[in-house]
């Protein structure tokens, strides 16, 4: 249900385009195409004005490739014949621009942690010392602590880790009582 959400939305988003770029349906285009005998020019075309569109309305590369791929396939599907890879290798897509990461700071630390609750302490040692995601330190239980070492660990259950892979990770002496 989701699924046919999204495509109809991707679609309706297309739709929307071709009626404020060339005046006409989505619906009058894919005839067009379809009678003329080889369209790969204007396809390649009509999806690079659309990708320079859903980039100018800030959309991430991600969802800009999904957009496209979704509506490649749906005239594919209406049997306009282009060449897809030949597409995929013409179209240009924005490169996605990511900002630097970099470790927080023992000062930065050390002024969450004088400013936190106890709640909000354990959790920032616990990440800091440990390595954990938020949503994995968040879904910690009791039984995945194991206090039987010299040092504890946890054990971040494959339910609750990013990749699904279960995990175990030393438990910094901060953040341990």
């Amino acid at each position: 249900e989701n699924t046919l959400r999204y495509y109809t939305y991707i679609l309706e988003s297309l739709e929307k385009f071709c009626l404020s770029k060339y005046d006409s349906s989505l619906e009058n285009i894919i005839e067009e195409l379809s009678i003329v005998e080889n369209p790969q020019e204007q396809v390649e075309n009509m999806f690079q004005a659309y990708i320079d569109e859903l980039e100018a309305e800030g959309k991430p590369r991600s969802t800009v490739s999904g957009y496209s791929c979704i509506s490649k396939s749906y005239l594919k599907y209406r049997r306009v014949k282009f060449d897809k890879d030949e597409l995929d290798d013409s179209l240009d897509l924005k490169k996605e621009v990511k900002a630097e990461k970099y470790a927080v700071t023992k000062d930065e630390i050390k002024t969450l942690l004088d400013h936190a609750s106890f709640h909000f302490r354990a959790i920032i040692l616990l990440q800091t010392g440990s390595g954990f995601r938020i949503s994995e330190c968040l879904t910690l239980e009791k039984r995945d602590i194991n206090r039987d070492l010299e040092r504890y660990t946890a054990t971040v259950r494959a339910e609750c880790a990013k990749n699904g892979i279960e995990r175990t990770t030393i438990i910094s002496s901060e953040a341990m009582p």
